[in-house]
């Protein structure tokens, strides 16, 4: 599998729905009072194994980021196990995050996740990257942080990823 990753246009994607009423969660905008924040991820796999499940391949990954991000809240080291299910090496394939903390300075976050693994690099920017990961995270606080939330979007190689997202209060 290879990992990672979101989209930082899919915020804008999600902001050409048909606006706040009849639109899903996933496609609102962030609270006008939230925390826009953006950085970037340097990441290793840690570890890595392999399975057939119902005849289709699966990876499972662990990897080891550390984010450099504009607030300090969420810069910090982010723990991910990743699993891709090997659907069309020709395309793309899913992959789902199956366990996620992000420790910064301030606390510590836990989360979910998931996204697309695009194996040809077809995206103009990601020609010469291969596999290059389009994903998308939502984490809440824990301890000192709870009452947030924390949703960004990332793109970019099992390395190294830009994030694009927001910090807001907890509903």
């Amino acid at each position: 599998m290879r990992t990672v990753g979101v989209l930082a246009a899919a915020i804008l994607l999600a902001g050409c729905g048909a606006g706040e009423e009849g639109a899903s969660a996933a496609a609102s905008f962030p609270p006008d009072d939230a925390a826009m924040v953006s950085g970037t991820a340097t990441c290793e796999i840690t570890s890595t194994s392999s399975a057939r499940v119902r005849g289709v391949s699966e990876i499972y990954e662990h990897f080891t980021c550390t984010l450099d991000m504009s607030d300090p809240r969420v810069s910090g080291t982010e723990e991910l196990d990743i699993t891709t299910r090997v659907l069309d090496q020709e395309i793309a394939t899913p992959w789902v995050v199956t366990s996620a903390t992000l420790t910064s300075e301030t606390g510590t976050w836990t989360g979910e996740g998931a996204g697309v693994l695009d194996w040809s690099g077809s995206q103009p920017y990601a020609e010469g990257v291969e596999p290059f990961n389009y994903g998308e995270m939502h984490y809440s606080g824990v301890g000192d942080l709870a009452g947030l939330e924390f949703h960004y979007y990332a793109a970019g190689s099992d390395y190294g990823l830009a994030y694009v997202g927001w910090i807001e209060e907890d509903e």
